[in-house]
């Protein structure tokens, strides 16, 4: 009975978080589109330049407290406050050092307008802090609907203003405000649905207890952040905002799909897996079924994506934005990959192993970073394919690990993952092949764009049909009893 209820529990999370995340995402991308169309690639790698730095603001902001109070099994109101007033003074003085940062930022890059710009997106640390414990209380219980709710506000809210500030030419500004009201309005969402107030209780003991489980997580998402954005910070510093403002771009439209498949499950399954922590056969499961099901929707869209990305890029961007084409093209491997790896952190923190899972990315991070420093020579088709064949090396072994915490061998793994590999390779090589016959009959950017994409779609259903994979049949059976 009680396995049944966590079932039907997960289940909502999911749906609930998939209309949230599609949502959010859909948004995200069709904001990015007008706003790329009002704005230039230089005023998109400015902010670009600024929220390197404050990006890992955010890290130390979060520190793994929020990851902490979902991962503990019986949680009290004294844990609660105690948090949210240690994660307070967190917050406040995160604010305060991106401040101090404002004026070496600017000199660093050599860019004067970086200062004001950086004293603005320090209010985000404060905003985001005042609501951590109140949004992991509703992770905890897989309330996505009443998430949903609030980033549905905070986002039409945020886009909407940033969109006008952009038209009424505002410029780099509009993405500045857009931040900072976004983050605001989540806030003040999560206090008025959330309902919960803290009390003036501060334990040690329980601050003891949460440092031990957030520390090393901390340190795991400080090495993850840093892998991450290195390649903006250096692009920035050695190549210029225009490049950083193509390679922002690219890295956006690659991580679209991931956030929006991998991500939406990702929210869902650490607390789900949080609540049968010692079941390692029923989590073994269920990793397995969610694995392949994400990669029979990731990898054809990262793989067309790289086969489409010409048409992609011109006809929703514009041709001041063709820099974007090529580095889309090799960023979509790691999107390919990191669809079905961002799954792991989810059992290595519901199996409370957070410090095997910092003592991996010391290592593993390590590598992507020099992988990326020595493609920097080579502009940022360079850093992309340095980054690229850093992220699919690593990916075995890092499944190995993985899959010790859960009994699960590499080879099981690659078993369960390959007929969606290949059925997305032979899709994405025959509508590459296609491209110059199309390119040459279709009027415009736009039509190339959509039946390539048409026949993307059935050349990888038919391949799915006829070999009846695992996932598919899966996803048609919960269709059809829906």
């Amino acid at each position: 009975m009680q396995r049944n209820a966590h079932r039907d529990l997960t289940k909502k999370g999911l749906k609930w978080s998939l209309l949230s995340q599609v949502f959010t995402q859909i948004t995200t991308l069709v904001v990015g589109i007008i706003l790329a169309r009002l704005l230039s690639p230089e005023e998109f790698g400015l902010i670009g330049m600024v929220t390197v730095i404050t990006g890992f603001a955010t890290v130390i902001n979060d520190f793994g407290f929020g990851s902490a109070l979902i991962q503990k099994k019986d949680i009290t109101e004294n844990d609660l406050s105690s948090v949210f007033w240690l994660n307070l003074i967190l917050s406040t003085s995160v604010a305060l050092l991106v401040c101090a940062a404002a004026v070496p930022i600017s000199r660093f890059y050599g860019i004067p307008l970086l200062e004001n710009i950086t004293y603005a997106l320090s209010l985000p640390f404060l905003f985001t802090g005042l609501g951590l414990v109140q949004k992991s209380q509703l992770v905890k219980r897989l309330d996505f609907k009443r998430q949903f709710r609030i980033n549905l506000t905070a986002t039409l809210l945020s886009s909407f203003i940033a969109i006008y500030l952009a038209y009424t030419d505002w410029g780099v500004w509009s993405l500045v405000w857009k931040q900072v009201i976004n983050s605001f309005v989540l806030m003040l969402m999560y206090w008025l649905i959330g309902k919960w107030k803290p009390n003036t209780v501060f334990h040690k003991e329980t601050i003891r207890e949460i440092m031990n489980f957030s520390l090393p997580l901390f340190g795991t998402n400080a090495l993850n952040y840093w892998t991450r954005n290195l390649d903006n910070l250096l692009i920035g510093k050695f190549i210029g905002s225009e490049a950083l403002g193509y390679y922002g771009r690219a890295y956006t439209f690659m991580l679209l799909p991931v956030r929006q498949v991998s991500g939406i499950i990702s929210k869902v399954l650490f607390p789900s897996f949080s609540m049968i922590q010692d079941d390692v056969q029923s989590i073994k499961n269920i990793y397995l079924k969610v694995s392949r099901n994400i990669a029979l929707l990731t990898f054809p869209l990262m793989f067309g994506l790289s086969a489409v990305a010409e048409p992609f890029v011109l006809s929703l961007l514009g041709n001041k934005w063709q820099g974007v084409i090529p580095v889309l093209q090799i960023l979509a491997v790691v999107g390919a990959t990191q669809s079905i790896t961002s799954l792991n952190g989810n059992i290595f923190m519901a199996r409370g192993q957070t410090k095997l899972l910092f003592k991996i990315g010391l290592i593993f991070k390590s590598i992507v970073i020099l992988s990326i420093v020595i493609g920097l020579q080579y502009g940022i088709i360079g850093v992309a394919i340095g980054y690229s064949l850093a992220s699919v090396v690593l990916m075995f072994p890092l499944f190995i690990i993985m899959g010790k915490l859960i009994d699960l061998r590499l080879s099981q793994i690659l078993f369960n993952l390959s007929p969606y590999f290949i059925a997305a390779f032979v899709m994405a090589g025959s509508i590459y092949s296609l491209d110059f016959y199309i390119k040459s009959a279709v009027p415009g950017n736009l039509f190339r764009l959509i039946i390539e994409g048409i026949l993307g779609i059935i050349l990888y259903s038919f391949i799915n049909v006829i070999f009846k994979t695992k996932a598919w049949l899966e996803a048609k059976d919960l269709i059809l009893r829906r």
